[in-house]
């Protein structure tokens, strides 16, 4: 069994009901409270992820579980910088903010929605065959170091409002047994969620920039998803007649203004992750690892370093991109059709220190180096390479001298109208 595009399953339907049920708890508990907040605490990014973690019924079985990888992190860090584990018994006197002891309160309820979505991730992951992997945490950035961070939250609330809108607009004409209608609601409602959650990391003190990729890549999906759903539904079968031609004038709509306002959000969301991972990679200071220096330290009594840390941090920099690049094709590289990776020809290096493929190998699909689940091209002696392991095959398609900003604005699962018929095929088996 797989999680599909679907209606979440009876199983899954079921712990998604219960993350409904403790967010709204959650939610309710923190508008009545009396107790003052101190001036940190991040209250409003609380309410917006209840909001986004009640909708997760609605939508589709798989767009629910990177929703569900993101909260349960990032609530998990809420708890641990605010409700500290202290004993009662030694806890300061007078206490102006009792609302955030541990067990207690507000503290119960927010563990309710943590263990709730522990738990429905746990199932989703059981369906889709995923064995969840312990990640370390991620390296942040200071808000105030990026750079129209402003403009980027305004375009993400503007991209909320018109998903939120389009759902309420489709609502009037979707006809209630309509699975082809059903499907495109949900599908609405996984892009408004995961396009609310974006905007939860994007308000944060330090933001993670492999977040923003991934957010990017997500909503980047969105369109076409949509898109190819709106294509399923047929007027007086899934969609009520109108006498004045509603729901063509609401796919106009769709197709000429949100499914554009989506893909440039998605787009500046992954080309600002981005930026913001190189420029930290760029910035930060690595020293190359080298077993010797472990030794020595530890013979001299001194602590060793965190080796883990350091040689994640070399990896990340030897496959970092020079920033000259990245600013000389700043046009073709900020789509979320688009973007730059490095190969590494000589892999022994990286190898020894974990990464299988040393940097060599590159997946697409998962835009990965590492060659444990499959790649899609490999370098090997200055030359591109594919039908590598047997069966791993990657594929090119000829289409032709179109402009590259072209090709990137327009690509998706479906053919764009440009494109020569007897190549749309291969298109979109690709």
């Amino acid at each position: 069994m797989t999680l599909t595009l679907g209606p979440p399953p009876p199983d899954l339907a079921r712990e998604l009901e219960q993350v409904r049920a403790r967010a709204r708890a959650l939610a309710a508990y923190m508008r009545s409270a009396n107790a003052p907040f101190p001036e940190d605490f991040p209250k409003a990014d609380i309410l917006a992820i209840t909001a986004e973690m009640a909708e997760l019924p609605d939508g589709t079985a798989r767009g629910c579980l990177p929703s569900l990888e993101y909260v349960d992190m990032r609530l998990a860090d809420i708890r641990s910088l605010h409700f500290p584990a202290i004993d009662p018994a030694h806890a300061p006197k007078g206490d102006q903010h009792p609302a955030l002891t541990r067990d207690e309160g507000l503290d119960r309820d927010l563990s309710g929605l943590m263990v709730a979505i522990a738990t429905a991730r746990r199932v989703a992951n059981r369906i889709a065959a995923i064995e969840p992997e312990e990640k370390p945490p991620e390296p942040s950035v200071p808000r105030e170091a990026v750079p129209g961070l402003a403009e980027t939250e305004s375009r993400g609330l503007r991209v909320g409002d018109e998903l939120l809108q389009a759902r309420h607009d489709f609502d009037e004409f979707a006809l209630p047994a309509s699975e082809p209608a059903d499907h495109f609601r949900r599908t609405l409602t996984d892009a408004k969620i995961v396009a609310g959650l974006s905007r939860v990391e994007l308000a944060q003190k330090n933001i993670i920039p492999a977040w923003l990729r991934r957010f990017g890549g997500w909503l980047s999906d969105y369109p076409a998803r949509l898109e190819h759903a709106g294509q399923a539904l047929e007027v007086g079968v899934d969609i009520a007649e109108t006498v004045h031609g509603g729901w063509r004038r609401l796919k106009k709509k769709l197709t000429d203004a949100t499914y554009s306002s989506l893909r440039e959000f998605a787009g500046e969301l992954q080309g600002l992750g981005r930026r913001l991972g190189e420029r930290r990679r760029a910035t930060a200071q690595v020293e190359p690892f080298a077993i010797s220096k472990v030794r020595s330290k530890i013979l001299a009594g001194e602590a060793p370093p965190d080796l883990a840390s350091a040689v994640s941090s070399y990896i990340q920099q030897r496959l970092a991109i020079d920033t000259n690049y990245t600013q000389k094709y700043n046009d073709l590289v900020t789509g979320p059709n688009s973007g730059v990776v490095k190969l590494i020809s000589d892999r022994a290096e990286l190898e020894k220190l974990g990464l299988r493929g040393g940097g060599s190998y590159y997946s697409f699909v998962r835009r990965a180096h590492d060659y444990d689940f499959g790649s899609d091209i490999a370098l090997k002696q200055d030359q591109l390479n594919v039908g590598f392991a047997g069966w791993d095959f990657g594929y090119f398609l000829t289409i032709g001298s179109k402009p590259i900003r072209l090709v990137i604005d327009t690509a998706s699962n479906i053919a764009p109208s440009w494109l020569e018929p007897d190549k749309r095929e291969a298109w979109e088996f690709l």
